[in-house]
């Protein structure tokens, strides 16, 4: 039986979080010991993963990869460690003048002692994770699975990153634009890339999209929902920004956000500042959100454009009405997202690749 084990930062719902669950549902569990890695064991889509995979924390300080600095700090804060506040503020300060990229704090750390038979880095390929499994897990074969966009990369950042990544004997990419960018910035890789897309299981969506739901949307408004993190570049403003516009030419209009992040308490001030308090709701992270479509008139993704986003194939797949921003589909289109998304194929790539 062979060891696999997958690297990824939380277990929330986000994209590259339900393709990882996607892509494990279909693995052949007699034949594979399936194991998730995460920086804590918890998040709206553990319980799911459980089903496949032994769910395991990195054995990490909560410095060593600072995803949120700001929460961190707030809560040493509020538990009066001043010492340590101060320490981290310092830190970031020096490392934003010497350039140094906090991801190599994880170099600090001791290698896991457990051997794999493949490790796979499944996150953005400029990230801790990605150094973590090149330098500190020991496995026979380790597999980068790249899902952004890197176009523009600093040559810095590209000669920081470049001996890790060439550690790897595999990397899969989920988009034609994807590759190109990736390779653009690491052309040495060449041989050793190639494109997987993400695993659409839309049989689980469209029977997960009739489960009975707590009544939270208003039949007689025009309702409006936005399935995405709280953070920087999801467009949130954007849909405040349209919502404030609706209102004002009176439309009966109720918008709906699902997802966690750390803007949260900033859209929450800016809803009340705007008084959109009854019309802009935050509903927090929802585990199944393509069961609202019953009281749904419009799904909008406000996020600036992407490639592969796919929340627009899970909404597709429950023939629900869609409004986004151009994207990179694997055929560069949206015409080409939506004959994806109903013809998605289910086999699984050989990761054992060399």
């Amino acid at each position: 039986m062979k060891k696999i084990a997958f690297f990824i930062s939380s277990l929330n719902i986000g994209g590259i979080e339900k393709a990882l669950l996607s892509m494990i549902s279909k693995m052949d569990l007699k034949e594979n010991k399936i194991y998730v890695y995460t920086i804590k064991k918890e998040g709206a889509l553990l319980k799911e993963i459980l089903k496949y995979a032994e769910v395991r924390e990195i054995p990490m300080l909560k410095e060593t990869i600072l995803y949120d600095l700001r929460k961190t700090l707030k809560e040493d804060l509020l538990k009066f460690k001043m010492n340590k506040v101060l320490k981290m503020v310092t830190g970031k300060i020096k490392k934003l003048i010497t350039k140094k990229d906090e991801n190599f704090n994880i170099l600090k750390m001791k290698p896991l002692d457990e051997k794999f038979d493949i490790a796979v880095a499944y996150q953005v390929p400029i990230s801790p994770i990605t150094v973590y499994v090149a330098e500190k897990v020991n496995s026979t074969k380790k597999v980068l699975w790249v899902h952004s966009d890197i176009a523009g990369l600093e040559n810095l950042k590209q000669k920081q990153y470049e001996q890790y990544i060439e550690k790897y004997n595999k990397v899969f990419t989920v988009a034609d634009k994807c590759k190109k960018s990736f390779l653009e910035s690491f052309p040495t890789m060449k041989e050793k890339t190639e494109n997987f897309y993400n695993l659409i299981p839309k049989e689980d969506i469209v029977q997960k999209s009739k489960d009975k739901q707590k009544e939270e949307y208003a039949e007689d408004y025009f309702n409006i929902v936005t399935v995405a993190r709280l953070t920087p570049g999801k467009g949130y403003e954007i849909a405040l920004l349209i919502l404030k516009e609706l209102i004002k030419r009176e439309c009966k209009v109720r918008w709906y956000g699902i997802g966690t992040g750390e803007l949260k308490e900033y859209l929450e001030a800016e809803i009340i500042r705007n008084n959109l308090a009854e019309n802009f709701i935050l509903l927090g992270e929802k585990e199944n959100p393509t069961n609202t479509r019953r009281w749904t008139v419009y799904w909008i993704t406000t996020a600036k454009p992407e490639f592969l986003r796919l929340r627009c194939f899970y909404f597709n797949s429950v023939q629900s009405i869609l409004v986004t921003w151009n994207i990179y589909s694997p055929h560069h289109s949206l015409a080409g997202l939506l004959a994806y998304s109903f013809n998605a194929h289910c086999c699984l790539p050989d990761i054992s690749v060399a």
